[in-house]
């Protein structure tokens, strides 16, 4: 495995909108010869961002901490609980589709590499010193 590093930016803003990061993405996706398009390339890391959401729920489930003030006011009730006994994953499929559909409208534009990728079914290549950015739009308040 390797790793492809990911950039969101959103457009007007002079910081990028979270740090940077990396996804490990299998060696296949660094060989010339598989044919991804950008859709596969989407795909993957939203799959790959949902995964680590549900990693981060599930372990956050062990880690949660009420404060003095949530533990005395549960106390008038009689009961202390953490609230939610099962954390709330995400599914995939849903956040895939949203995300495809948001390219699709110009919500947002994908770089690879500084080079715009402006069509879902367009070959994309990637090594493992690529960088992918994701640039939000931002709409004109009364446009």
């Amino acid at each position: 495995m390797q790793t492809l590093q990911i950039e969101a930016r959103v457009i007007g803003r002079k910081k990028a909108a979270v740090p940077g990061w990396g996804i490990p993405v299998p060696d296949a996706w660094f060989d010339d010869q598989q044919s991804k398009t950008l859709k596969d390339l989407i795909t993957y890391i939203v799959a790959s961002e949902v995964d680590q959401y549900n990693l981060r729920q599930k372990e956050d489930r062990f880690l949660r901490f009420l404060s003095n003030k949530q533990i005395e006011d549960q106390l008038v009730l009689g009961k202390i609980e953490f609230g939610d006994k099962e954390p709330r994953l995400a599914d995939s499929e849903p956040a895939i589709n949203e995300a495809l559909l948001a390219f699709t409208d110009g919500l947002y534009y994908v770089f690879i590499d500084e080079a715009q990728q402006t069509d879902l079914n367009q070959i994309v290549h990637v090594c493992d010193s690529s960088v992918v950015t994701f640039v939000r739009l931002v709409a004109l308040a009364g446009g």
